[in-house]
């Protein structure tokens, strides 16, 4: 649980306080592991400040009224340091999440058009891009199960319906990696076929749907 603007010092820190912790959400709360040796580097630092403030130590003496209201004592500083580290962490992990993070990017898309009649079947296809590895989305409403002893295969075909590059069975809607060897911008042709399950790795020549990426 956070801790309270009011647990620090004057109504200034306070201000200052409210001001950072008003940045952040509930998920920068969220305990995350520590990296490490920092909880011995705290605790060393502590140790040491300690010892200083010993050492440093003076014979009692009446404080003033004046020096009271001059500013935090030694206690408010160490809340203030402790809160200021407790939001680095939380800032530095928020930023960490955000930049391990992306969002896919939609670099074209195909509606795939029925080659051979295929009842109702409709279906289309979008290229996404995430963290450089691009995936297929296909679409694929009301396909009906492929006839026994077939089954139905994706592919990337170049633009001169030469060269098609299977990315698998697909039974209807699909999200299919695309591999690095097969480039989107030279094989923009999707195309379904039927393909009898001979073990030939080839084409068929039997396309159901195509459409072309754009």
């Amino acid at each position: 649980m956070p801790p309270e603007p009011d647990d620090f010092g004057s109504a200034s820190d306070q201000r200052r306080v409210t001001a950072l912790m008003s940045r952040l959400s509930d998920e920068d709360f969220v305990r995350h592991e520590p990296p490490p040796g920092l909880w011995d580097s705290l605790s060393e630092r502590i140790a040491s400040y300690e010892r200083s403030t010993v050492e440093d130590m003076q014979p009692p003496r009446v404080a003033s009224l004046a020096s009271r209201r001059r500013g935090p004592g030694r206690s408010t500083q160490v809340l203030l340091a402790a809160a200021a580290l407790v939001l680095v962490i939380a800032t530095g992990a928020l930023v960490v999440r955000q930049l391990g993070s992306s969002t896919p990017q939609s670099v074209a898309t195909a509606d795939l058009l029925q080659l051979e009649p295929l009842g109702r079947t409709s279906a289309s296809a979008r290229l996404i891009s995430e963290d450089g590895t691009s995936r297929l989305v296909i679409d694929a409403k009301n396909m009906p199960p492929a006839p026994e002893g077939q089954s139905y295969e994706l592919w990337l075909i170049d633009s001169e319906v030469t060269d098609p590059r299977s990315l698998g069975v697909v039974t209807g809607s699909e999200q299919v990696t695309v591999p690095a060897s097969i480039d989107p911008k030279t094989h923009p042709i999707v195309d379904i076929s039927l393909e009898p399950n001979d073990g030939d790795s080839g084409h068929s020549g039997h396309s159901l749907m195509r459409g072309t990426l754009s």
